[in-house]
């Protein structure tokens, strides 16, 4: 097509000005000229909004199932199966189990979010072998330094003995949420555990999960006394690496 086409020619004119000809002329009348500027103009809106991003989600924690930064735990059937497995009430508003059996539940208190700073387990995988059960935890804490931070992580019995200790080198105060791995554990599918994180300053005043290899696991909120004197059992953390 060349330069001189009347159709390359209107084309070129249409794109230089809604109202132009290419020498400059009025090409429509003043009426049109406004509505085909308007047009023009809704157009470059529309392009513009179609090549935003959308917002990032918050950084700093990840959900109960998946990983998605999202700040609070998301429920799959697994999970509410696993409270109702527990006897708990499941709490809709942040997605996590409350008021399981009293061996977990020993006080209301533990129905109320915890005031932070807190260490919470808000994912959990694991994964099964001949050796046992591991555990993989994504922990959020509210980390400063090697004075306020998550000390540990560990997976207790219902009765209250310690199963497994993770111990971290010290405050993870740039890489929120971290996460951590145990070392294989011998479990039968039936025993139920709590898997928790140690607060410096508040003790184990975070979301937990409990629940079985049989009957799944579930994010939960339960009494800070429960299995309370482990906070002093060995291993505990000898130095800190800031």
């Amino acid at each position: 097509m060349s330069a001189d086409d009347p159709l390359s020619i209107g084309i070129f004119g249409l794109f230089v000005h809604p109202g132009l000809s290419p020498s400059g002329r009025a090409r429509y009348p003043r009426g049109v000229m406004r509505t085909l500027s308007r047009f023009f103009a809704a157009l470059a809106i529309l392009a513009a909004s179609g090549c935003t991003s959308s917002p990032t989600p918050h950084p700093e924690y990840t959900d109960a199932t998946n990983g998605t930064p999202d700040g609070q735990a998301t429920a799959d059937d697994g999970a509410r199966a696993a409270c109702t497995a527990l006897g708990g009430t499941w709490a809709s508003d942040d997605d996590v189990c409350v008021g399981i059996e009293p061996e977990f539940d020993g006080s209301t208190g533990a129905l109320d979010p915890a005031t932070p700073p807190t260490a919470d387990v808000v994912g959990l995988t694991i994964t099964t072998s001949a050796d046992g059960a591991v555990f993989h935890v994504t922990i959020a804490s509210d980390d400063v330094d090697c004075q306020t931070y998550a000390d540990w992580w560990e997976v207790v019995r219902q009765d209250g003995t310690l199963a497994a200790r993770r111990i971290p080198a010290g405050p993870h105060v740039e890489d929120q949420p971290w996460s951590d791995a145990s070392a294989a554990i011998a479990l039968d599918d039936t025993d139920r555990v709590v898997v928790r994180a140690h607060f410096t300053t508040t003790g184990y005043n975070g979301q937990v999960w409990v629940g079985s290899l049989a009957e799944g696991f579930t994010p939960a909120r339960i009494a800070t006394t429960f299995a309370a004197g482990l906070a002093g059992a060995e291993p505990l953390p000898t130095t800190c690496t800031p």
